[in-house]
């Protein structure tokens, strides 16, 4: 653990950034020098602070899928190309906690927050002076806030450059909140387990009535994972970067529902699936493998053109409908990957006493 810290500081040494670990950091109440009328309290503050690391992990895919996007547009770079990243240090920070006392700075300064703490594996959180400037409303966004402020004195931000990412947290996560990280998280563990669970459920023994049953209620549990995945930009339980893939496995969904719905029999088989069937059939022909472009293009007569050269394998037996739903399946593990990446908490330490 501290090999990871003690390369970050060699790291910040080599850098243009001013020594971070001399600086603090303070967040606003939202009404100037006045305090809330209902403050959340100390207590709230130590018992919100664990539950922070999922929501600063999202943040900062966010933040890398942008500088992906844009790079030399900022100085978050740093926080993804040095010897020691961002989530190697979230992975083994603690919170030091002060319920009755504010943290210190360098110089014996005041402060909502600082990084100038030990164990070098640490930040410093006043629970007792944010818990009396914030409420229910505002908690979650300043404190995270603050957190990722003083993690980035760590990586060499200097006060200024802190303090702006500071205000570009607050700024981008003020319509949301931890129940809602929360909430997002347990419903697209369970839309994952339940696609999971459906496609195992495709396998040699299935007939095309059974497939096309099965597909039915796959795609709308896919449109929910999905759905939820553009709930929140900035605390996203899904990489951004895996945007593309929920995109294109849509259409192979579309693959197996066309093909197994336009073999069933009736009433389960109406008008709807002989046209898409017809469609299917013409898309493919002799083909037994296409791209997503391709079958698209000629699936939509070029009025939806999906651009992914992720290959769809031709339906034209329930061993090639088990073959595609096993591909589904292997993908789907990648956002499993991403939620358990989200789990877990700050290990948080509350200090009484001044």
């Amino acid at each position: 653990m501290n090999s990871i810290f003690s390369k970050l500081r060699l790291f910040v040494a080599a850098t243009c950034f001013t020594s971070a670990l001399s600086f603090g950091g303070s967040v606003s109440g939202g009404g100037g020098d006045t305090l809330p009328p209902n403050p959340i309290g100390s207590a709230g503050i130590v018992q919100m602070l664990p539950a922070l690391r999922g929501p600063i992990i999202s943040y900062f895919w966010a933040l890398e899928h942008n500088e992906s996007k844009v790079p030399g547009r900022s100085n978050y770079s740093v926080f993804f190309d040095g010897p020691v990243t961002i989530y190697q240090v979230i992975d083994s920070l603690t919170i030091e906690a002060l319920t009755e006392a504010p943290c210190l700075d360098s110089s014996g300064k005041e402060v909502d927050g600082s990084a100038y703490t030990s164990p070098l594996t640490g930040i410093c959180i006043s629970a007792f002076r944010l818990g009396s400037k914030l409420d229910q409303v505002n908690a979650f966004t300043q404190t995270m806030g603050l957190v990722i402020h003083e993690i980035s004195h760590k990586f060499g931000f200097d006060e200024e450059a802190a303090s702006k990412l500071q205000a570009d947290v607050v700024r981008h996560i003020s319509f949301d909140s931890l129940w809602n990280f929360k909430d997002r998280f347990q419903l697209s563990l369970l839309s994952l387990a339940d696609i999971s669970e459906t496609l195992i459920s495709i396998n040699e023994k299935s007939n095309w009535n059974q497939i096309c049953t099965k597909t039915r209620e796959l795609k709308r549990q896919h449109d929910l994972l999905d759905g939820l995945v553009f709930k929140s930009l900035w605390t996203s339980v899904i990489r951004w970067s895996r945007v593309t893939q929920i995109r294109d496995d849509k259409w192979n969904i579309l693959g197996i529902q066309a093909a197994s719905c336009g073999r069933a029999d009736t009433p389960l088989k109406d008008q709807d699936d002989d046209r898409n069937f017809k469609s299917y059939s013409e898309a493919f022909a002799n083909a037994d493998k296409m791209t997503i472009e391709s079958f698209s293009k000629i699936y939509t007569n070029e009025k939806d053109v999906h651009k992914s050269n992720q290959e769809m394998l031709k339906i034209d037996s329930i061993s090639s409908a088990v073959i595609e739903s096993d591909n589904l399946r292997e993908r789907a593990a990648i956002f499993f990957d991403d939620l358990a990446k989200l789990q877990g908490e700050f290990f948080v330490t509350p200090i009484g006493g001044n």
